[in-house]
């Protein structure tokens, strides 16, 4: 073998584990499901929370932004592929209690 065709042969070889490790690095930046979902319902606690203590002197005011806001809230959630249906209900009535 000639000098052109070993330093061919260490680049493709070179080539091929960066474009392997490449492929095999990106799945692993992902949070698993349960923390996504914990992270979205405590966004939206935050938000709620906000929400009352900038209210909190009027109940009716308060009362039709909290309906709003669940509104809002419920959309999202039932087109986020994290959540079905009786979790989107659970999550709108403790948002509601708060």
């Amino acid at each position: 073998m000639d000098m052109y065709t070993i330093i061919l042969a260490i680049l493709l070889c070179l080539a091929f584990v960066l474009i392997v490790q490449r492929i095999f690095a990106k799945g692993g930046d992902s949070k698993p499901t349960g923390v996504k979902k914990n992270e979205i319902i405590e966004a939206y606690e935050e938000q709620m929370k906000v929400l009352v203590e900038r209210y909190a002197n009027d109940k009716e005011l308060l009362n039709s932004q909290k309906k709003i806001f669940l509104k809002s809230v419920s959309s999202e959630l039932h087109r986020n592929i994290f959540f079905d249906e009786e979790e989107v209900k659970a999550v709108i009535q403790h948002l509601a209690s708060l």
